[in-house]
């Protein structure tokens, strides 16, 4: 028993230090021999601001408002309140590094940084220009270099940002790394595109051979899913010009699209029409209700759009999930399949956001 006593107090210790460590504050040290892509995320001090309350003055005259980060990718989830975030950083390296935070789904990304005793704002994020940023990348980064920072001295950053989804998986990286790393998610997203290309083709052939409308549908939700992923991770943004960038402005337009797509595919597939018919309406109701929140959106009213597509949303897949349910229960074994990679793609959908 006394083994086990020493063995939970030692444990207690653990647990306590590591608390006190986490809470100590961590500057980052930049050397030109210092790794070329360092995660930030613990290095972060952040706060929340829930009553919307704070502007920079104030959040500069006090840092007591922040807390540390124990998380390299601090997670606030779907959120409508603006994140401030600090930085200290000690720069001694000759050579430029970036910050980069890989959440292009950001609507806004403020840094502000030290300019000759005061402080200057960077204007970044997804419903801002791309030309703002120093490369034209899917992720959000902010050049650190040397002729503009003084070496072997402490650096403050503070950041603001906005979204309907707040995380922020913060890293610095050199140069070579940081093109390295976007080199790799470009050329993963043109392989995901390359599979979508092959189902496409694919389902599209099965409709036109067979004449079955849900292959179709089928083939317009897995279009509108591509076009949601393109928007939420930034790779739309670097192929449309300026004159179109305003279809990325709001990531509930693609959301609403791919969720209009999915009740037609649903009501097809299910065959809601013969075997639901009480149902029908239902979703007639609700597609149309999409459209207007992608109307909405492109009209500039996008904080509408989001008050009613969140509920909206969330009947929508339940609606869609209890039909499958009821589908199956009246005897039909094929909806057995649907309501099975409805729920993963709801999983996915979760640990997504």
């Amino acid at each position: 028993m006394k083994l086990i006593e020493k063995v939970f107090f030692i444990f207690f210790l653990i647990c306590v230090f590591s608390k006190i460590t986490n809470a100590q504050h961590q500057v980052v040290e930049l050397y030109d021999d210092s790794w070329e892509y360092i995660r930030v995320g613990k290095s972060l001090y952040l706060l929340e601001a829930n009553n919307g309350n704070y502007d920079f003055e104030t959040i500069l005259k006090d840092s007591a408002l922040f807390k540390p980060s124990s998380l390299d990718a601090p997670n606030f989830g779907t959120t409508k309140t603006t994140v401030w975030g600090m930085l200290d950083i000690n720069l001694h390296s000759k050579n430029p590094w970036f910050l980069e935070i890989d959440a292009p789904w950001l609507d806004t990304f403020m840094v502000y940084y030290p300019k000759n005793g005061a402080y200057k704002a960077k204007f970044l994020g997804r419903r801002l220009p791309i030309q703002n940023q120093e490369r034209r990348t899917p992720d959000i980064i902010y050049k650190i270099s040397p002729e503009d920072f003084p070496s072997d001295t402490v650096l403050r950053f503070y950041f603001r940002a906005n979204g309907r989804v707040v995380v922020l998986p913060a890293f610095i990286g050199t140069t070579d790394a940081v093109i390295r790393q976007q080199f790799y998610k470009v050329l993963f997203y043109f392989f995901y595109c390359g599979i979508v290309l092959m189902l496409v083709i694919f389902y599209f052939a099965v409709f036109i051979t067979t004449g079955k409308k849900e292959n179709l549908y089928y083939t317009l939700w897995v279009l509108s899913t591509t076009y949601y992923f393109a928007v939420t991770k930034g790779f739309l943004r670097l192929v449309l010009p300026e004159s179109l960038q305003f279809l990325i402005y709001h990531s509930v337009e693609p959301t609403a699209v791919a969720g209009f797509m999915l009740l037609l595919f649903t009501s097809n597939s299910l065959h809601i029409n013969e075997v639901l018919p009480s149902f029908k309406k239902w979703f007639r109701i609700l597609m149309v209700c999409m459209c207007l929140i992608v109307f909405l959106c492109f009209i500039g009213q996008d904080q509408l759009a989001l008050q009613i597509f969140e509920p909206l949303m969330l009947v929508t897949m339940a609606f869609s999930l209890v039909a499958g349910i009821m589908v199956y229960r009246k005897g039909n074994n094929y909806a057995i399949y649907y309501t099975l990679a409805f729920a993963q793609t709801l999983l996915n959908v979760g640990i997504y956001i």
